[in-house]
């Protein structure tokens, strides 16, 4: 223990959460603390683990030789004063998971054997390569991995580190030769790696429990992508039947094109046309070669129905953007909804003989997890199986609606998706550049327009100024009087 300090001496001030503290005797700390060889601030100990500080402590009693009392007396450290804390609030605040520090036994403190010998390597040079990188790069310790797992939480440990661990998880037989070791040479510590796997294989039910959260990630994502297909090939097939903007403009097209074609008997008078015209209307130029068919259609429909109106044509991203309709295999999705459906009840069987086998209440947050996820997934895929249906029916019916015929030579003798839009999405394309270019040109010409408006008034208010003469004997003619005298 340290010595006492002289007599008169007070005393450094108490830890954190111990009372009010000290204030510091006149001069500071400096004198007391270079006779002492033992930190001046007693240890604490925590009621529960903490979380760690990363920084590098300042102790006067491990200062180097040859540093004066003067140096001392000029740092902060020397007076500053310990600020009164509340040791529950800390603890609550920055305490570690209680699931964490409650496992049955830390799996490091499990394999932190005394190192009596050089550590054993088992896993083969390349095997043991590729976990030491993984280990190196992910950052976390595997009580954290364990917590993750056992809980289903992943604050501290990301989602992506536990799709990894499936890959680097130790075999059957990789486990059987380290447990062996162990077993056999209990004091020769493991090297870095095998100690991991080992680890690893430890935690309950770990492959079963790997599996449904990679499962649940996946799934969120895939399906994701899936409802977005669907969705927003229902939503174009409806726009296109049922759209009162596209079926003008097609109006357009056939009027246009039977006029063109008059007295042709074989191309006028047509009640309808193939799609495959759409994409080709650009193509017919006019005779000055200054406009082409396709943005006279597109003026027209502008002049008639105004700029303002909503684009006659849906978006291009509704047809060849990532979820574009024109990507869409119909039997390809109609297999998925199938496939997560068989996922779903596999997985919902292996989360089932986690609930069965684990006791532990302390992993309740990872059953209502998975529990909710099931349940949501299960309404999810049972909502998307009729949606699928639904876009499936309405595809066949759009197809119809416009008597699309399928390519000579198919196989199948069905018109696909990307048979269909392929007609649209040329043209979709092309409309939504003469839109976006014809609002810019209204912009200009109402610009330009309050700008001869503004001018007009200006002029107006310039006209409309009556010069009066200056009245003799007046407030302005005594003015000019005066600054002329001046």
């Amino acid at each position: 223990p340290p010595p006492p300090p002289p007599t008169g001496t007070p005393l450094p001030p108490p830890p954190p959460g111990t009372g009010t503290p000290i204030p510091p005797p006149p001069g500071g700390y400096a004198h007391q603390i270079l006779r002492l060889q033992e930190p001046r601030k007693p240890p604490i100990t925590p009621n529960k683990q903490m979380k760690t500080v990363f920084w590098t402590p300042i102790q006067f009693h491990r200062l180097p030789p040859g540093k004066s009392i003067e140096f001392v007396e000029s740092t902060i450290w020397n007076s500053l004063q310990d600020g009164e804390v509340n040791p529950d609030e800390i603890e609550s605040f920055f305490g570690k998971n209680a699931q964490t520090t409650a496992c049955k036994k830390s799996l490091v403190d499990s394999f932190d054997k005394p190192k009596l010998a050089k550590p054993k390597k088992i896993l083969d040079s390349k095997r043991s390569q590729n976990v030491g990188i993984y280990m190196s790069s992910v950052h976390v310790d595997i009580a954290d991995i364990e917590n993750a797992l056992l809980t289903a939480d992943f604050s501290t440990v990301d989602i992506d580190i536990i799709k990894g661990l499936d890959d680097i998880k130790g075999t059957d037989e990789e486990i059987k030769m380290v447990n062996d070791h162990v077993t056999s040479n209990p004091e020769t510590a493991l090297d870095k790696p095998e100690s991991f796997i080992l680890q690893l294989s430890q935690i309950p039910m770990f492959s079963r429990r790997i599996s449904c959260i990679t499962f649940e990630a996946s799934f969120s994502e895939a399906f994701t992508d899936f409802t977005m297909k669907v969705d927003n090939l229902l939503d174009v097939c409806l726009y296109m039947r049922r759209n009162e903007g596209l079926h003008n403009f097609l109006g357009l097209v056939l009027s246009l094109g039977n006029y063109m074609n008059g007295g042709n008997k074989s191309r006028g008078q047509a009640d309808g046309f193939q799609l495959d015209i759409l994409g080709k209307l650009k193509d017919i130029k006019s005779l000055d070669n200054t406009t082409t068919l396709l943005q006279y259609v597109t003026n027209l429909y502008i002049t008639k129905w105004g700029i303002d109106s909503e684009m006659p044509v849906p978006g291009p991203a509704k047809i060849v953007g990532k979820y574009g309709a024109i990507h869409v295999d119909l039997d390809e999705m109609s297999r998925e909804i199938r496939k997560y459906v068989t996922n779903l009840k596999s997985h919902e069987n292996i989360i089932l003989s986690i609930f069965k086998e684990e006791d532990d209440s302390s992993n309740d947050a990872f059953k209502f997890k998975m529990t909710d996820f099931l349940d949501k997934s299960r309404i999810d895929v049972e909502t998307y199986t009729k949606k699928l249906e639904e876009a499936i029916r309405e595809f066949r019916s759009t197809v119809d609606y416009f008597m699309v015929k399928p390519k000579l030579g198919s196989k199948s003798n069905v018109v696909t998706p990307s048979d269909y839009f392929q007609f649209w999405a040329e043209l979709c394309n092309d409309v939504k550049e003469l839109w976006v270019a014809a609002e810019r040109s209204a912009l200009r010409e109402e610009l330009a327009a309050a700008e001869r408006r503004i001018a007009e008034i200006q002029r107006e208010r310039r006209n409309s100024i009556v010069t009066v003469p200056v009245r003799k004997g007046g407030l302005k003619d005594r003015l000019i009087l005066k600054n002329v005298r001046n």
